[in-house]
């Protein structure tokens, strides 16, 4: 039976039907077949296992990571005490998550990389589904390459960073809701507010349309918005009588003193924004909420919202509040943006009609290819940027057995750069403010041989110092002789 023409689009003739690579994706399946779990737990196992794959690359995480370890310790030990005035910046969510892994002693470090990297997999797979959704299974596809070329991203990934969880929880929530699982949504929004504060302000605007709507159980929003802040606020404020201390911290960073960020704080956020992703993917997601606009689809309207909503709060945070506005705090933002650039690809070629589909489509590849081409060299950098990282990491350890062991060395007064602060007060199994990062007085000096990879110790006062210990990577002195008894020695976790 040959379907009436007036149902058709006005670019396929009756009876035609569009290539399946640019057909619209399906609806998402209801019923029965919406709650099976097999592929779901088939996904997380595949994306598990590669993620344990990686560690061959690299198995040491970064300044962050090593932080919310060293806090599970001290959650774990209450003999020891647990304060936020020393290491990165309170954080809820991923200190939840490094309690448990605090205790599998050695192997926490490559856990928590397993786990970082899991969920940088996973993001690329709801991004491929929200493609998929909104435009074609050939969107999807353009949506997880566009993802990975983010400059920081792949680094993120490697280094065990909060990227790698909190992109796949703003995903993951969009694309709960779309599935009409408003509860779900919420609870992955929950998570992802725990992570980063921007979050906020766009799980408070969910939680007011789900308790309008009567989608989610009521005690589950307002367990939400008592959560948010408690976990935020009073552990500063329980160790140190100061709740804002984390926000503090954020705006004392480096980073935020950049010239650009002093003198037009405001704009630099937004150029930073806007050179996370291509020209093309921007020009292609404004397309994309034409299309919608002319279309009537609320969801990509909303998306588009939701991303200039995000640059913009996180501009105001730097212009006003003082705080970096580094570009990894735009990369949920433009996570969106590759997929709404996607989705406005595959509305252009849909819309040329079957003679011109290709001929537009062959253009579109072209220039993609042209504008993401040097991101390629790029995201190879930063593999081996993160791969060389873990080199100086690995030698860390082996330093500090040179330089006469664990034990040995925790009683010395340790002092190291800033950058590796965390990993050796890991190591060491001690809390951060044993760890110093300036030579004010006698102790063991770790300094790195590669200035590029980070700066040294800063030095107060000049003492005699001795070589003690060396690798291709580090350089061990003695400041003087040690002045510690073994029984003064910091009491440490294990």
């Amino acid at each position: 039976m040959v379907p009436n023409s007036s149902s058709c689009p006005h670019h396929l003739s009756p009876g035609r039907r569009s290539p399946r690579w640019i057909r619209p994706a399906a609806p998402p399946p209801t019923g029965p077949a919406a709650t099976r779990r097999g592929p779901v737990i088939l996904c997380l196992v595949a994306c598990a296992l590669v993620a344990s794959l990686t560690l061959f690359l690299s198995a040491v995480p970064h300044y962050d990571p090593f932080g919310w370890l060293v806090w599970g310790l001290e959650l774990t030990h209450s003999d020891v005490g647990f304060s936020t005035l020393t290491g990165p910046s309170w954080k809820p969510l991923p200190v939840i998550l490094a309690v448990p892994l605090s205790v599998l002693g050695p192997a926490a470090p490559a856990a928590w990389l397993i786990l970082a990297r899991t969920g940088g997999a996973l993001a690329f797979v709801f991004a491929y589904r929200l493609g998929r959704l909104l435009g074609s299974t050939a969107a999807g596809v353009l949506a997880v390459i566009a993802l990975a070329l983010i400059p920081g991203w792949l680094r993120e990934l490697a280094l065990g960073g909060e990227l790698s969880l909190l992109v796949v929880l703003v995903l993951a929530a969009i694309d709960r809701h779309s599935a009409g699982r408003p509860g779900q949504a919420m609870g992955l929004a929950f998570a992802a507010a725990l992570l980063r504060s921007e979050v906020w302000p766009f799980l408070g605007l969910y939680c007011i349309w789900a308790w309008r709507a009567g989608s989610v159980d009521r005690r589950l929003i307002a367990a939400c918005c008592v959560l948010v802040p408690a976990l935020w606020f009073i552990p500063d404020w329980l160790t140190l009588g100061d709740p804002l201390h984390g926000s503090a911290v954020a705006r004392a960073s480096t980073e935020a003193r950049t010239p650009a960020m002093i003198e037009h704080p405001a704009l630099e956020v937004m150029n930073r924004a806007y050179r996370l992703v291509p020209l093309p993917l921007h020009m292609l997601a404004a397309a994309a909420v034409g299309l919608a606009l002319l279309r009537r689809d609320r969801r990509i309207v909303v998306l588009a919202g939701a991303v200039l909503g995000w640059t913009a709060l996180v501009a105001v945070m730097a212009a006003v509040g003082g705080y970096p506005g580094l570009s990894r705090f735009l990369v949920p933002a433009a996570a969106v943006v590759c997929i709404l650039g996607s989705v406005g690809a595959f509305g252009i070629v849909r819309l040329a009609g079957p003679r011109g589909r290709w001929p537009v489509a062959g253009l579109l590849l072209v220039t993609l290819a042209v504008s993401v081409g040097p991101r390629w060299e790029a995201a190879v950098e930063e593999i081996d940027s993160a791969q060389g990282w873990a080199r100086v990491a690995r030698e860390l350890e082996t330093a500090v057995q040179m330089a006469g062991g664990r034990q040995s060395v925790a009683c010395r007064r340790p002092v190291i750069s800033h950058t590796a602060q965390t990993q050796l007060a890991w190591i060491l199994g001690l809390p951060f403010g044993a760890v110093r990062t300036d030579v004010d007085g006698p102790g063991l000096v770790f300094v790195l041989t590669d200035p590029t990879v980070g700066r040294p110790p800063s030095v107060s006062v000049q003492l005699p110092r001795r070589p003690v210990a060396w690798t291709d990577d580090w350089e061990v002195y003695e400041v003087a002789p040690p002045t510690a008894p073994h029984h003064a020695c910091p009491r440490r976790f294990r």
